[in-house]
């Protein structure tokens, strides 16, 4: 029976030797190498306990693990809320409340991210929306501006376009320079492919079935509130800021997205410039399109959009045009 018992507990204590050690304290994650906090920092946060897990990320990113604190960064990037930095006159009470809450993770998310040292261009964007977003002077602006000049993937590249076109636009970090501006945009615009066996109709109109269609040409970075490529275009070329360039050319950037309900914003520039030209069936038509309610991407400029649709069909009295029955059927002239 001795011998039973001594068997038992001999077994318990090799099992406990190969038991790693148990780890409570900071102090005893302290005792780590970076690349054992990585390790246990990852597995924490696999396994949904986002708190030790990050905790020991951050006793990691303190020791200098670029690893820690790129996932320290990209976390607090992801965990910003509200709309991107917009010029200071613009901004609503509840932006700026929004933006207030968001800047400690903000600067957390920029601190972080410049020490990770891996600065692939995912990073550099990231930096460089981050640091425009929060930014208090040109000396910022110009520091944002550094970062989105120097990406060169495709992946990140529309979007790095987009900022410098906006930044060239409102004179942010630079000068104000329209041609500048009107390239860059330009250059932002981006089409999504996407795998698909459903019958689908591209922007104009085209059938599609089967395998890889051309889904909306688009710039991510609407999403942030600062209004399309195609809309400050046809602001350009309205404003005769570009030479060289008509109203048609205009049309032309607004009705890439003229089939959908994401931008209301260019389907009002579309409008106004039809109306221009005296075609006021299809003002009616688009602008009727830019009255309703978005279906998709929304924020403070599709909703400034709504209501001067709103109102320049009530002003224009578009509605005596839309009720034409042969309206609804009537394919719009592509330019």
């Amino acid at each position: 029976m001795k011998n039973k018992y001594f068997l038992f507990g001999l077994i318990l204590a090799i099992s406990s030797c190969n038991q790693a050690p148990q780890v409570k304290t900071e102090n005893d994650y302290s005792q780590l190498s970076t690349k054992e906090l990585e390790k246990l920092g990852i597995e924490k946060i696999k396994q949904n306990d986002f708190e030790v897990g990050y905790k020991i990320l951050e006793i990691a990113a303190n020791k200098g693990s670029h690893e820690a604190n790129r996932i320290l960064g990209e976390r607090y990037y992801d965990e910003r809320v509200g709309p991107i930095n917009r010029r200071a006159e613009n901004l609503s009470a509840e932006e700026v409340k929004l933006g207030s809450a968001n800047l400690n993770n903000i600067e957390k998310a920029i601190n972080y991210l410049k020490k990770a040292d891996t600065y692939d261009d995912g990073i550099k964007y990231k930096l460089g929306e981050l640091i425009f977003k929060s930014a208090y002077n040109d000396k910022d602006y110009v520091e944002a501006m550094r970062y989105f000049k120097d990406i060169h993937t495709d992946s990140v590249l529309y979007k790095a376009n987009y900022m410098l076109g906006y930044m060239n636009y409102y004179g942010l970090g630079t000068v104000v320079d329209y041609k500048t501006a009107f390239h860059y945009f330009e250059n932002s615009f981006f089409t999504r492919v996407t795998p698909d066996n459903k019958i689908y109709f591209d922007n104009n109109g085209v059938k599609h079935s089967d395998g890889l269609v051309p889904d909306v040409m688009i710039c991510e970075t609407d999403r942030m509130g600062l209004g399309p490529s195609q809309m400050y275009m046809a602001i350009m070329v309205i404003g005769e800021r570009i030479p060289n360039k008509n109203i048609d050319s205009a049309i032309s950037y607004c009705q890439r997205n003229l089939g959908t309900e994401f931008y209301k914003s260019c389907q009002y520039w579309a409008g106004v410039l039809y109306y221009k030209k005296g075609l006021k069936s299809d003002a009616a038509l688009i602008m009727k399109r830019a009255t309703e309610p978005s279906t998709g991407i929304k924020n403070k400029t599709e909703e400034e959009h709504i209501i001067m649709a709103k109102n320049f069909w009530k002003k224009q009295e578009l509605w005596k045009y839309y009720k034409n029955p042969d309206i609804e059927n009537k394919k719009i002239k592509t330019y």
